[in-house]
């Protein structure tokens, strides 16, 4: 037990140096922690990429025990009190199907621009409010097609790109949606129906139930409960008819759009009021595109102050949860 603790103490102490050494790197040791763990792990895409790899394991070790300690110590008590439709095909079905579909979400990558077989810049609409046309990628150095994103840890322009999913160090994006959605909802409902399955065992007073069932309820409730919340923000989001990334890109837009700062001129162009504009009358108003790539500062005589999300018009919501759906996976 005492190395047990001096482990743990150990463990959680290195974790706080460094969490804390950003703040300060100019002091010893934190300085150490700083330059030779938390910019290269941390902060530097590019130095060992193997790190990328730890959640997946994680993930992998953390599935392979929990099917290793079904099949090892509880199968063996409970398969006179489970149907022969749960033993033969239900469990082996979720067993086999959440591993084939995690799998597929880390290997099956999502297309990109570099693609040169891929007409990417015609695939959808440029709304000139969230993407523009003409807009090149700094490290690419091609146009961005329209709802794309440069990844900086896949190192690509990622077309219809929704996030880079940590637990499958792998973008989510046009071409492996299938795949990502599918693994939510089959973890979601493996992972419920192991939890409550227990607990009708139990309330059956299966007395016989070894000291595994406990871990392994508690395993399964913990991760059903964060798999389905976040199942659920993921579908939300689809019936809203935007991406992760683009809900990011919606929220600035309705943010300026509260604070009176969102306008729209007489060609339909979008800007956004420079937010440090005191509003001094000897200071004319400056307005900044709502390209993130452009620059300019512009000066707007004719234009219409945007107050209410209705005035916004979002061209990629096909208008119903099952209409974008098959958008995101045609």
């Amino acid at each position: 037990m005492l190395v047990k603790l001096l482990l743990l103490s150990l463990v959680i102490s290195q974790i706080c140096f460094l969490l804390v050494s950003p703040r300060y790197k100019s002091r010893w040791p934190f300085a150490w922690y700083y330059t030779k763990v938390f910019i290269p792990f941390l902060k530097d895409n590019n130095s060992h990429r193997w790190k990328f790899f730890i959640v997946p394991c994680f993930y992998l070790s953390l599935y392979l025990y929990i099917v290793l300690l079904y099949y090892l110590k509880l199968h063996p008590i409970v398969y006179p009190h489970i149907t022969c439709f749960e033993n033969v095909i239900l469990i082996p079905s979720f067993v086999m199907s959440v591993l084939y579909l995690g799998i597929a979400t880390v290997f099956v990558k999502p297309q990109n621009s570099l693609d040169s077989k891929l007409n990417s810049k015609k695939q959808y609409e440029y709304d000139k409010i969230l993407y523009y046309p003409d807009t090149i990628c700094r490290t690419c150095r091609i146009a961005k097609p329209a709802r794309s994103k440069h990844c900086n840890i896949c190192n690509r322009c990622v077309l219809l790109e929704d996030h880079h999913c940590v637990w499958a160090n792998n973008c989510i994006g046009k071409g492996n949606f299938i795949y990502f959605y599918g693994f939510l909802i089959d973890n979601t409902l493996s992972l419920s129906y192991g939890f409550l399955r227990l607990q009708y065992l139990y309330l059956r007073n299966v007395t016989q139930l070894p000291k595994a069932a406990l871990t392994m309820s508690i395993l399964l409730g913990v991760f059903a409960i964060i798999v389905a919340v976040f199942t659920y923000m993921e579908l939300s989001i689809i019936s809203e008819g935007m991406t992760t990334n683009e809900q990011d890109k919606w929220y600035v837009v309705q943010n300026f759009m509260r604070d009176d700062k969102l306008v729209r001129d007489t060609n339909g162009n979008w800007y956004f009021i420079d937010p440090t504009d005191i509003n001094d009358m000897n200071t004319p108003t400056r307005f900044y595109s709502t390209n993130p790539y452009d620059h300019t500062v512009y000066s707007l005589t004719d234009y219409t102050v945007i107050r209410d999300p209705s005035e916004i018009n979002n061209i990629y919501d096909k208008g119903g949860f099952w209409e974008n759906l098959r958008e995101l996976l045609g």
